[in-house]
């Protein structure tokens, strides 16, 4: 904004004084005609030319016309509005376009991230937005200016994910922490009366779309599309977790099974992957210090699955990192319906239920009991999930899948895997004769019909 330049110039009037001083009037000249020609400043001032005719306002018409600078009234072009802040934005304007929920380089604490993308025609300052999970909302109090098609990150926390995870700089810390079973996202700003943006992804919907929260693994949405949502398939910079903050993402590919599931033939139909899940995870009523205990697998899907890179993995008493690792045969494949029992011990097994386990393992594995988790897993990407890594299901809370002396059977009509454990999937039973490892209601052939929508 220019100021306005104001210059009056300080008018000289001469003065043409030319009288005798020490003479007074000519008493000879009668007519006195000559004081009248060189000294009389009555008369010489008969225009009032200093009074009349500003030099500087050459029209002199009234209006001042020499200040010609002054544009900040008017609107021309001195004038330079400030950009929009988030209140002031379309509805379109700004995307919640990657999630990730679940770290797998670093603690959930220190990498989890929200990526914002910004798809207005103009700067726009941020300032006033404001992102939910359904508790008080975070907002953003300062200034954070962005350009057409910037992508920023809300961080968990900003300082970690640079130094600790993905070494990322600039992200905005939040201290909201993402659930590791899904949740809602609401990105939105102080004064506004309709969100930017909603995101659920807990609901079944997009569990069978898309999949559950995988460790290591963010969703990402469609560049192309923005009703559609996969899992990541680039690798970050400096890691193995998969996802590209700040970058674009691209199309999803049209497979939407869960990364790393085995699933090479990119058909487009979920039908068509590898679908291994827990049907049965049993801590039996057993005298002989759980060496009945077992785990079984089913293939729920409708083609062969090789067993080969498939590991379940135990977690005790709360812990974060495995206390027990089972990989599978590599030279064994799983037929469409067929289940695998993988127990503690084979003879105290057989002995409780009649037949012969497909896998014994010791160790560990008798530690394992109803309070802990367990991970079934293909190259190292969460497929199923039985508990929660990290909680102790007797302790300080009693968990609903907490079952110690206790048989767990998965419903039958499942079928795919999940990354966080859900209640009415699953039958808790206290008699150990309702148990039947080895065999596993699926509830059909292949009920699952869904494809690659937009859903």
């Amino acid at each position: 904004m220019r100021t306005r330049s104001a210059l009056f110039p300080l008018l000289a009037v001469p003065l043409a004084v030319a009288c005798n001083a020490g003479a007074g009037k000519d008493t000879q000249d009668t007519d006195d005609s000559d004081r009248i020609d060189t000294g009389d400043l009555d008369t010489a001032d008969t225009s009032d030319s200093a009074d009349t005719a500003d030099s500087a306002d050459t029209d002199d018409t009234g209006a001042d016309t020499s200040d010609t600078s002054d544009t900040s009234d008017t609107g021309e072009t001195g004038d330079t509005d400030p950009p929009p802040t988030a209140d002031d934005l379309s509805d379109e304007a700004l995307q919640i376009t990657e999630i990730m929920a679940r770290p797998g380089d670093c603690l959930d604490s220190q990498g989890e991230y929200v990526e914002i993308h910004y798809t207005g025609t103009v700067q726009a300052n941020l300032i006033g937005l404001t992102l939910s999970d359904g508790g008080s909302p975070w907002q953003l109090a300062t200034d954070l200016f962005v350009n057409p098609g910037d992508r920023i990150l809300l961080a968990t926390n900003g300082p970690a994910l640079q130094s600790a995870c993905y070494g990322i700089v600039g992200a905005q810390t939040t201290g909201l922490n993402l659930s590791n079973s899904g949740e809602v996202l609401t990105l939105s700003s102080v004064g506004r009366t309709t969100p930017f943006d909603v995101v659920d992804f807990s609901g079944s919907a997009w569990t069978q779309a898309v999949g559950g929260v995988s460790q290591g693994v963010a969703f990402e949405r469609d560049d192309t599309d923005p009703d559609v949502w996969c899992y990541a398939d680039a690798t970050i910079p400096g890691g193995s977790d998969r996802g590209s903050p700040t970058q674009p993402n691209g199309a999803c590919p049209s497979d939407t099974d869960p990364p790393d599931s085995g699933d090479t033939d990119d058909t487009g139909t979920v039908s068509d992957g590898p679908k291994l899940i827990f049907s049965e995870v049993a801590d039996p009523q057993d005298p002989s210090s759980g060496g009945a205990r077992f785990l079984e697998i089913t293939n729920v899907g409708t083609v062969d699955v090789p067993l080969s890179g498939w590991t379940l993995v135990g977690y005790a008493n709360g812990a974060t990192s495995p206390n027990a690792t089972v990989a599978l045969p590599t030279a064994e494949t799983l037929a469409p319906g067929a289940s695998w029992v993988v127990a503690h011990q084979s003879g105290a097994f057989t002995t409780k239920f009649g037949s012969i386990p497909n896998v014994s393992f010791s160790g560990g594995l008798s530690a394992l009991n109803g309070d802990d988790t367990w991970t079934l897993e293909f190259q190292g990407s969460v497929i199923d999930i039985y508990g929660e890594v990290g909680v102790d299901g007797n302790s300080p809370t009693v968990q609903p899948w907490f079952h110690e002396n206790e048989i767990a059977i998965r419903v039958p009509g499942v079928t795919s895997g999940r990354t966080a454990w859900l209640a009415s999937e699953w039958t808790l039973v206290g008699d150990d004769s309702q148990a039947t490892p080895g065999t596993h209601d699926t509830g059909s052939t292949d009920t699952d019909t869904d494809t690659d929508t937009d859903e």
